[in-house]
């Protein structure tokens, strides 16, 4: 009846918590008890004799009289039911259910009696059904319950979305059974959801409220009821992606085959979004724009363990590198007070002329000194341009940007080109 374990698994759409239960006092795992370094006694007040909780020890007539004894150096073996035998507290744990929900609603459960355990109005915590636990973490809840009654279960909507409800039958701290409703629409704060819970043998239907005016829209029943491993299961999925480079070129078709694999409880979905634009498996696209793009593929088990994978890629125009009278290896020498044509060209995947791309050109000094020894490159004094946007010319089918020296020093420069696929290329240029 203690959490001793947290799993935190990973949505696109956000954290998915589960919790594990082990034996304990509800705060305290029982291991984390039994293995105090250095003690020479420890004692142990099983709450199903005692009826003590984690803080009543400290009240409790049976655990004082123990720390009366040891302080007066006269330890005793036992006194009342506070003994030193941990079998005490490891054996006759009582069977429990918990209802858990991974979603953005509010969980109630209420006994045959019409206790209740949950969240009230006030954000308080009603702990009305004895023997329970409640916890919260994110937008995930976890109620836990003997086992033995029948227990009225509501989802509440907090916000529109898609509620997940697990119901876990335990035999100590085993999970023997389980249930999973994945998909559940909660239009609004009006939506309800209601399981009347006999058992997972009896009718599992959730009935859909999704207006919250008291008649039932739907039922729903599970998408899986598992037993034994496939109950204990809280392995996430493996993926597997699809095989794109982290640069393509622009144009060229991309297959995009993915999947996914569970040893235990096996697949319940597998979704996957292109830019946040959902895909399917098997797409082959080639019109992609120029630029970064996301993939990401989540995928979800019959138990409701989730994993998901994203792979960030860019589409690239193919640049050909400078044209002269640039020279590529950066031996060029120009003379200072002329224009200087910086010229490229850019194609596609198939090799086709791209005449849309936005390029900018950047100049920066990197030394007076002319490091290159070539013959100076003769120059014209045509009009230069202004700004620092390339244009196209559609005659030669290349980006001509006419830079003027004239505003530079002599030394050696630094040509940044900056595309709007997201690459950039540079060149060095000597000036004299």
């Amino acid at each position: 009846n203690t959490v001793g374990q947290i799993q935190l698994s990973e949505g696109w759409r956000g954290n998915r918590y589960d919790l594990g239960y082990i034996s304990g006092d509800g705060t305290v795992p029982f291991g984390s008890a039994a293995s105090i370094a250095n003690a020479t006694l420890t004692y142990y007040a099983p709450f199903d004799t005692t009826g003590i909780d984690h803080t009543g020890l400290m009240k409790s007539d049976d655990t004082l009289a123990v720390v009366q004894s040891v302080l007066d150096n006269h330890p005793l073996d036992a006194s009342g039911n506070v003994s030193q035998d941990a079998s005490s507290c490891t054996t006759g744990t009582p069977n429990a259910i918990v209802f858990e929900t991974h979603s953005p609603v509010a969980l109630h459960v209420y006994d045959s009696s019409g206790r209740h355990l949950g969240p009230t109005s006030s954000g308080a915590l009603d702990l009305g059904i004895a023997g329970t636990g409640y916890d919260i973490i994110e937008h995930n809840s976890f109620a836990r319950v003997p086992a033995g009654d029948t227990y009225r279960v509501v989802l509440q909507g907090i916000a529109s979305g898609t509620a997940e409800l697990d119901v876990k039958l335990y035999s100590g701290a085993t999970v023997t059974d389980k249930a999973v409703y994945l998909s559940i629409p909660i239009q609004s704060a009006s939506t309800t959801a209601e399981l009347d819970f006999y058992g997972l043998s009896g009718d599992s239907g959730v009935k859909l409220d999704s207006n919250g005016d008291g008649v039932v829209d739907s039922v729903l029943q599970p998408d899986a009821v598992l037993s034994g491993a496939s109950a204990e299961d809280i392995v996430p999925p493996v993926i597997t992606m699809p095989n794109i480079s982290s640069t393509v070129l622009l144009h060229a078709p991309l297959v995009f085959n993915f999947s996914a694999s569970d040893d235990s409880s096996g697949i319940a979905s597998v979704q996957s979004v292109l830019d946040g634009n959902p895909i399917i498996n098997g797409t082959i696209l080639a019109n992609l724009a120029p630029g970064n793009h996301t993939f990401t593929v989540q995928a979800v088990d019959r138990a409701g363990n989730l994993t998901f994978k994203t792979f960030v890629f860019s589409a690239a125009y193919n640049f050909g590198g400078f044209l002269p009278p640039v020279k590529t290896d950066g031996s060029g020498v120009y003379p200072l007070g002329r224009t200087l044509p910086v010229k490229f060209q850019l194609t596609d995947a198939n090799g086709k002329f791209i005449s849309t791309a936005v390029a900018q050109i950047f100049v920066a000094k990197q030394g007076s000194g002319v490091a290159a020894t070539s013959a100076e490159i003769p120059l014209s004094t045509s009009a230069s341009d202004i700004g620092n946007v390339f244009r196209y010319d559609s005659l030669a089918n290349q980006y001509v940007y006419n830079l003027n020296t004239g505003k530079f020093s002599a030394g050696t420069w630094q040509l940044k080109v900056v595309l709007d696929d997201g690459k950039s290329y540079t060149v060095l240029i000597s000036l004299r």
